[in-house]
């Protein structure tokens, strides 16, 4: 049940309700929740390792019974390192094409939280590739890219910045529609 708020609540929440960015074609878009967006990664993180997982144990199942690939893969080292590429490389895919195509990644959607640019056109593939790598800068500073979207009423993050996005609520069942299958 999606609740109505007086336009005095919303002002705050509202994308470009300050003067620092322009307003997205939808007048009606809010700023998705941090705790909100915390979840939604959670959410990210979970299936993209599970994922991650049963492509890395098929992959490993299909290597030829080479003595020397085999003794390679006996040390627990080289396993580690092997899957973190792996996780990597299929997070990068995962991230990339969700935002890209959908504007949202599978959490997102999941919470009604859409990805756009500041513009409210959708993001792209290049702008959601740039996402992805900064919002590793977001983590590395002890979190702190993801600290300062507390600041501001867009609650924008460090790779929102950069790339130029803002997350924002579906606030009605269309708009999640329009997530799912645009």
């Amino acid at each position: 049940m999606i609740t109505k708020r007086s336009p005095q609540e919303d002002s705050k929440a509202t994308i470009g309700a300050t003067n620092s960015c322009p307003a997205p074609e939808s007048s009606f878009a809010r700023a998705a929740g941090v705790w909100d967006r915390a979840l939604a990664s959670g959410v990210d993180a979970a299936l993209v390792l599970c994922l991650s997982v049963i492509l890395f144990v098929l992959l490993c199942s299909a290597i030829p019974a080479n003595p020397a690939v085999r003794s390679w893969l006996s040390n627990s080292v080289h396993v580690a390192g092997s899957f973190a590429a792996f996780w990597a490389i299929v997070s990068l895919v995962y991230s990339t094409m969700f935002h890209g195509s959908r504007g949202a990644t599978l959490g997102k959607q999941a919470l009604g939280i859409r990805i756009q640019r500041l513009s409210g056109k959708r993001l792209g593939y290049g702008r959601a590739f740039v996402r992805y790598w900064a919002s590793w800068l977001s983590i590395l500073p002890l979190m702190g890219g993801f600290w300062i979207a507390f600041l501001g009423p867009q609650r924008r993050t460090l790779h929102d910045w950069v790339c130029g996005s803002v997350a924002v609520r579906a606030e009605s069942l269309q708009e999640v529609q329009l997530i799912t299958t645009s």
